[in-house]
């Protein structure tokens, strides 16, 4: 299944929240990233007698969940959920649905709902099974599911949500914010809260250590050392809307535009396809009306699973070619951890922030890269001081999906 490029009107992106470990705001999340510092906890317990390392957890206990004195009444992921949304409408200075009772539409990824399909396709993969054809009947179908979770939510933010939790894996941020625009473009709603959720869940850390998709010391992406990633806990949301409705509501924040996105289905074995890859940014590319030299930075995958982190790299060099030595690829998951769907929008943050401030912060790996990507400008270690007006930010998923979105300064005039 292939979701449609982005036609016009042009879409803009308004506000933005997200909660990581250690880190429950956009400035504090920037603060540890510039100071090089990991919100990932070295020391997290023990599963099933095994020493657990390296994770994230968001504390449940934190002052910003307290909710009248009443915490304990709530779920943690509600209380997140609540926190992220407020805050996104909050940045956008919509304060007037507060209290209102009309239907606000929010659209949440997760692959919090798609552990029974996570654990048949790595039960799949240890047995031998045709991986391609569960991928290809089961995999990427989307679900939608009035989830009890967000009910809880809608009661917590004051205001009635059309709302749906979209499960499909890893790329379900992206999935939730290809059905915003869509919404906007066919003119349901004017603006749309889209987001993404995902605790860290013992079951799919066991599962994932056992398939070698887990670093027990810290993650490692595109580095000759990479042997897996680290989990973490994560949410966040963006608000998106047309450019026209935000200007006449006179909006005082404007992220970026998303100018070009592609979410396509191209399942290999363990991940998607090289060509898939390149077929997604190359579709994004064109659909935003800009050229591959035109991208000042790659927000990657990078989740430091060997294979994936292979096929990115080739696929990068297939369609930026040399300029890849210069472009800095970026992967903050060896500082904040990997939240699956979640990640996407803590990397969208983390963009905005590059843009705002014409800098790409610098990454904790790899210190040895791959050795045939060891030319990749891999932006480790100090910031990068340089002009970044259009941004690529790239989801992979394990059953093959594959998303590219081009992100653009609303004021560099590339449309």
């Amino acid at each position: 299944m292939t979701l449609p490029s982005q036609t016009k009107p042009e879409i803009v992106i308004t506000g933005v929240s997200t909660a990581t470990p250690l880190a429950l705001d956009q400035q504090t999340l920037v603060t540890r990233l510039l100071a090089g510092e990991t919100c990932i906890v070295p020391e997290f317990g023990e599963i099933d007698g095994d020493s657990v390392r390296n994770v994230g957890i968001i504390p449940d206990n934190h002052e910003a969940f307290t909710i009248d004195g009443e915490s304990g009444q709530y779920s943690i992921l509600s209380r997140i959920l609540r926190l992220v949304i407020r805050n996104a409408v909050n940045d956008a200075g919509l304060f007037d649905i507060y209290g209102s009772r009309h239907e606000v539409p929010v659209l949440l990824g997760s692959c919090y709902g798609s552990k029974p399909d996570y654990y048949r396709l790595l039960a799949a993969q240890n047995t031998g099974q045709n991986i391609d054809r569960i991928i290809k009947e089961e995999f990427y179908n989307l679900k939608f599911r009035e989830d009890a979770v967000t009910c809880e939510v809608e009661k917590l933010v004051g205001f009635q949500l059309a709302k749906s939790t979209i499960i499909s894996q890893c790329l379900s941020g992206f999935i939730a914010i290809a059905l915003g625009i869509s919404m906007i473009q066919s003119g349901q709603r004017d603006f749309a809260i889209v987001g993404a959720f995902d605790l860290f869940d013992r079951i799919i850390y066991r599962i994932a250590l056992e398939n070698g998709l887990l670093d027990k010391g810290f993650c490692k992406p595109f580095d000759q050392d990479h042997c897996g990633t680290n989990f973490s806990d994560g949410a966040g949301a963006i608000v998106i809307e047309s450019q026209s409705h935000a200007e006449s509501r006179g909006a005082s924040n404007y992220y970026a535009k998303i100018n070009g996105l592609h979410i396509g289905n191209y399942p290999d074995v363990g991940g998607p396809m090289v060509s898939g890859i390149c077929k997604a940014m190359t579709q994004a590319l064109q659909s935003a009306g800009i050229s591959a030299n035109q991208i000042d930075m790659i927000s990657s995958h990078g989740t430091g699973i060997p294979k994936i982190d292979q096929q990115e790299c080739i696929a990068l060099k297939k369609v930026f070619k040399d300029q890849v030595c210069d472009i800095p690829i970026t992967s903050y998951v060896p500082n904040v951890g990997y939240s699956f769907a979640a990640s996407t929008f803590t990397d969208l943050a983390i963009a905005f922030d590059c843009m705002e401030n014409n800098r790409v912060i610098g990454v904790l790996s790899p210190q040895t890269p791959l050795e045939a990507f060891k030319d990749y400008n891999f932006g480790v270690g100090t910031n990068q001081e340089r002009p970044v007006n259009n941004v690529m930010k790239l989801k992979l998923s394990l059953n093959g999906g594959v998303g590219a979105m081009i992100l653009s300064d609303v004021n560099s005039g590339v449309s």
